[in-house]
């Protein structure tokens, strides 16, 4: 999601995650240092594949875009 709280417009992207890369792990690790939760941090890259970009707005909306209404019918 990409949004703009002044305005309120962005967009939402639908997709689907294709890869995932470890570029980093936090070296020296120290539970008095770090947060309490006790997870090392980890850097990572996500490729996704885009499927659709749908307008986004906080007020409430749909995930449907205007060109999908259509009902199935059986």
């Amino acid at each position: 999601m990409v949004w703009d709280s002044l305005s309120d417009t962005g967009f939402q992207l639908l997709g689907e995650l294709e890869e995932i890369k470890e570029l980093g792990i936090i070296d020296g690790y120290s539970p008095g240092v770090e947060s309490q939760k006790r997870v090392p941090q980890v850097e990572r890259q996500l490729l996704v594949h885009i499927d659709k970009v749908l307008e986004f707005k906080r007020a409430p909306h749909t995930d449907v875009s205007e060109n999908e209404t259509e009902i199935a019918r059986p």
